[in-house]
């Protein structure tokens, strides 16, 4: 599975946007032209999807299902909404680890907009988490992003790599003050953190 054209599957015709993608997946081997259209963009979950599908397909399920349940999935990870005056707020609330958030952040810098990045702590990772999450601020440094805000105890680390317009906070209602009074119309805003960081809280404020 992979975007070159002597894979089993492979996609063509890529159209991506921050809110949607929309892409052919191809099996000459099979004798397959399915078109996908999601509101995962990046080129990561072009990957995701074709192996998904790869997968859906050698098992027998039907074209049918395997868009339905694309689509499901969707409503879960990387949700999409107008936010505070106007920004764009991409949902990504439900898991966080090293390789998921630079992803995430890959998705972000697509965008002209300023970019906003609200993160919380990544949990779990064992006796290095202090160097990941300074990896993550390092990474999000060199793609650009515009405001680096950080909640939890191993953000700071993160903060502090990212340097210039990185902010950590330890108090929720700091935070969410931030929040209300320096989001912008048309900031692009994207939230992500461990699920046990519950960064939803951010959200409605």
């Amino acid at each position: 599975m992979a975007l070159k054209k002597n894979a089993d599957f492979y996609a063509i015709n890529i159209q991506s946007s921050i809110k949607k993608q929309e892409f052919n997946i191809i099996s000459d081997k099979y004798n397959i032209d399915h078109k996908i259209k999601t509101s995962l963009s990046g080129v990561h979950n072009i990957k995701n999807i074709l192996a998904a599908f790869a997968v859906s397909y050698l098992v027998e399920n039907s074209q049918k299902l395997f868009n339905q349940r694309l689509e499901k999935g969707a409503q879960v990870r990387q949700q999409q909404k107008q936010w505070i005056r106007g920004s764009l707020l991409i949902d990504d609330t439900y898991n966080a680890n090293p390789e998921s958030v630079k992803k995430a952040i890959d998705f972000l810098s697509n965008s002209n907009n300023r970019k906003v990045f609200i993160m919380g702590d990544m949990l779990e990772l064992g006796r290095y988490r202090k160097k990941m999450h300074a990896d993550v601020g390092q990474y999000a440094r060199r793609k650009k992003v515009d405001v680096f805000l950080g909640f939890g105890e191993l953000t700071k680390y993160a903060v502090s790599e990212y340097g210039k317009n990185g902010l950590f906070f330890n108090n929720e209602n700091d935070l969410k003050k931030f929040i209300k009074e320096n989001i912008k119309s048309g900031d692009i805003v994207l939230i992500k953190g461990s699920r046990g960081m519950k960064m939803e809280r951010f959200i409605n404020v």
